[in-house]
């Protein structure tokens, strides 16, 4: 009789730890899906669009967080801020950050890169880079198109 108590003993401990590594597995496994969904949730995403009318480049922040503009570089301009501004999350008009462009420019070349440094809500930094392609019908008028790229992650410093 003790020889079956010890063997049943035996297989119950057995069992209890599978169980217990299932659940830790399980647990982990739990947390690494959280974590991926949470980097998913905050992802950063900008979009530029040309405005005929106004001349310039409008910057929507499409993403899931607030972004914060620090500098740009555009057809040999480059503007610092010393403090961040703002990008809201809101795809409203009234929620988009605005750079002129002169028409001088946009006469000279046909391609020009628009760089963005920007940080989010979390002080994370990226750079987001746009093509701005012009194509020529005359001297006058012409049309502009914009390619916008994945930003990516850095650390910049001015």
């Amino acid at each position: 009789m003790d020889d079956f108590n010890e063997t049943t003993t035996i297989i119950s401990l057995f069992i209890q730890a599978l169980i217990g590594l299932g659940a830790v597995t399980f647990a982990f496994l739990q947390w690494r899906i959280n974590r991926r969904l949470k980097q998913l949730q905050d992802f950063v995403s900008i979009s530029v669009h040309y405005e005929d009318k106004l001349t310039c480049l409008t910057v929507l922040n499409v993403g899931k967080s607030n972004l914060y503009v620090y500098k740009y570089e555009f057809a040999g301009k480059t503007e610092s801020m010393e403090r961040g501004e703002l990008i809201p999350l809101d795809v409203a008009v009234e929620a988009t950050y605005r750079i002129i462009i002169p028409i001088e420019e946009l006469i000279m070349h046909t391609v020009y890169t628009l760089k963005l440094y920007v940080s989010d809500g979390g002080k994370k930094k990226y750079i987001s880079e746009h093509d701005v392609i012009k194509s020529s019908f005359d001297v006058t008028r012409f049309k502009i198109e914009t390619k916008s790229y994945t930003p990516i992650k850095t650390n910049w410093k001015f």
